[in-house]
């Protein structure tokens, strides 16, 4: 995939997973919310700046201490190619590779499928319970929520009036980007994450979205297999360097 339509999924992806507070470093931005989700709490590098490499990692480290968080970095083809070599000789590591997947809704033709639209509390009530995940840790997750000023929709498929799958869709321009997307185990391999993702596709191109994109760690074969059922391809990797205290 070429670097621009990186650089629009990237953005697109930022805009909908909204970060309390970024502070940029030089060509890279740095992402704040408190600790919830590394997405929104990591340095996206989206410019080669060799020449400033070492002085903006130092920088990115000193404003993720002063807020008590570590500095995890997010590396996809963007980055600086220089950069993964230096966190490496730092003594970060590598966590969760992962891929960014894409799929072009213009050309898409999926079975029908209906989704129930929730409120933002009551699907986070329905998230919590199908994660099994208790609530109390979602505030932050809830705030994130909150700010996010593109159009969104919480969806959820049920069955005897039952919430069993749910997941966030948020339109950025036309894209849709998927997320929290999550089937009670006890329903999973049956059928109802997919009817789930389609129902969530037909309500974006209803609101003229052109492509929807996800993102899903490497060993999360389930999923990828889900997705690609549908009709997802790999757009391109990613990962996080997070330090050695970590």
């Amino acid at each position: 995939m070429a670097n621009a339509e990186i650089r629009a999924l990237e953005n697109a992806s930022r805009s909908a997973w909204r970060a309390f507070e970024e502070i940029p470093v030089g060509g890279w931005v740095a992402r704040f919310a408190n600790g919830y989700t590394k997405r929104a709490n990591s340095v996206n590098a989206f410019d080669d700046a060799d020449a400033h490499l070492d002085a903006n990692i130092a920088t990115c480290e000193t404003l993720y201490a002063a807020r008590n968080l570590p500095a995890i970095f997010r590396l996809t083809p963007l980055a600086p190619p220089r950069l993964d070599r230096a966190l490496e000789a730092r003594g970060y590591t590598i966590v969760e590779p992962s891929l960014t997947m894409v799929l072009d809704l213009k050309n898409w033709r999926g079975a029908d499928a209906r989704i129930r639209e929730m409120e933002m509390d009551d699907w986070l009530d329905t998230f919590c319970a199908l994660a099994q995940s208790p609530i109390a840790k979602h505030q932050t997750h809830r705030e994130i929520l909150r700010t996010i000023t593109a159009p969104k929709f919480f969806a959820a498929i049920c069955t005897a009036d039952q919430p069993i799958a749910c997941g966030l869709g948020v339109l950025t321009d036309a894209y849709l980007g998927l997320f929290d997307i999550v089937t009670d185990a006890q329903y999973r391999n049956q059928g109802y994450g997919l009817q789930l993702v389609a129902g969530m596709l037909q309500r974006a191109r209803e609101h003229h979205a052109t492509k929807a994109y996800l993102q899903v760690t490497q060993a999360n074969a389930p999923a990828r297999h889900l997705y690609e059922k549908i009709g997802f391809q790999n757009a391109y990797e990613y990962w996080y360097r997070i330090p050695p205290s970590h």
